[in-house]
């Protein structure tokens, strides 16, 4: 669910749900995170298990606009790979249109764990105009 805080974190209108449940999965959620990327537009990172990236748990990474709709559909950070990926982050990188995804891996080592990262671009030009076309 996203909801539209005001800057004094008054309710803006009502929840909404993100459709973001994986085609046959019967999914559990962790540690969502969100990063603003400009002019009110947002992403949000999670881990999704069981089976989530097709092997244990994986970090995906979705889009949302001001109102909270999503856009497009969601992406799956990591690489298809064995073992899960879990504690999923996002970061910003100032100034530029790219985003990080980091998250804890367990598919090295079978008692220890290693973190990977993604990097991902974005333009708020072609988000505003997503859903005009």
């Amino acid at each position: 669910m996203t909801q539209i805080m005001d800057a004094l974190l008054y309710r803006i209108g009502s929840e909404n749900s993100i459709p973001i449940a994986m085609q046959g999965v019967t999914p559990w959620y962790v540690l969502p995170r969100g990063v603003h990327l400009g002019a009110n537009y947002f992403a949000i990172t999670f881990a999704q298990g069981t089976e989530g990236d097709g092997n244990g748990s994986g970090c995906f990474l979705a889009f949302f606009d001001p109102e909270g709709a999503m856009i497009g559909n969601v992406m799956q950070a990591n690489q298809k790979s064995k073992g899960d990926q879990k504690s999923c982050m996002v970061l910003k990188i100032p100034n530029e249109n790219r985003l990080i995804v980091a998250w804890e891996d367990s598919d090295l080592y079978p008692t220890k764990n290693s973190v990977r990262m993604s990097q991902f671009a974005y333009d708020l030009a072609k988000m505003r105009t997503y859903g005009q076309r």
